[in-house]
């Protein structure tokens, strides 16, 4: 039972980890009224995945920064780069 209860812990705390993000992808499309085409949808889709894995430290850059400065620090990078 102990074994059970820990395993629905963490799937709890999954299932709402990905219904936050969600939640903040709805609230970028709300103002948008949703997107009018698939291409849109995939595109916006992308691009959001994109900025939350380098918040979550996924990708090189910006991942020696502080994670409240990651994004920023990850897009400066990418700049330079480019």
């Amino acid at each position: 039972m102990l074994a059970s209860g820990k395993r629905d812990l963490a799937a709890a705390r999954r299932f709402l980890t990905r219904a936050l993000s969600h939640g903040r992808l709805k609230a970028r499309l709300r103002p948008m009224r949703g997107p009018k085409r698939l291409r849109s949808a995939q595109i916006i889709g992308s691009g959001h995945a994109f900025v939350q894995n380098i918040r979550r430290g996924h990708y090189e850059p910006g991942v020696d920064a502080d994670p409240r400065n990651r994004l920023t620090a990850a897009f400066t990078e990418l700049t330079l780069a480019i």
